[in-house]
């Protein structure tokens, strides 16, 4: 019984451990760099590697009711490649609700975010 009650602890302790630099989107801070939580896969072919890092360049809500954060890869593998937009669920342990965010990769490395106002403060794609 103690076993299961230690192993228990520790994948609790795990899981909470990884999520405790995760950041949600209302962190996320104009001009600022962080790095990825999750690998993002294209249809392209291309990788957003978790681990590299991302400068937010601005945010906007434009005349839909959707949330527009517009960012840039530092370190451009892949300068002309533009990708068709992807949904990525920053928090898939989360069945509550869908809190999947649109990726799309626009010329230049910068990357385009939409997602809906009320996921503005749930997690986030980065770490602090």
């Amino acid at each position: 019984m103690k076993k299961i009650f230690i192993t228990s602890f520790f994948f609790v302790l795990s899981a909470n451990v990884s999520l405790a630099n995760t950041s949600t989107w209302n962190d996320l801070e104009i001009n600022k760099s962080y790095s990825l939580n999750q690998t993002i896969r294209f249809p392209e072919g291309v990788e957003l590697l978790s681990g590299e890092i991302i400068e937010i360049l601005e945010l906007n809500s434009g005349e839909a009711p959707v949330l527009y954060f517009q960012a840039h890869l530092e370190k451009c593998r892949f300068p002309e490649l533009e990708s068709d937009m992807i949904l990525v669920n920053p928090n898939p342990n989360d069945t509550t609700h869908d809190q999947s965010v649109a990726v799309q990769i626009k010329r230049g490395c910068n990357i385009g975010i939409f997602l809906e106002p009320s996921d503005f403060y749930e997690l986030s794609l980065f770490e602090i």
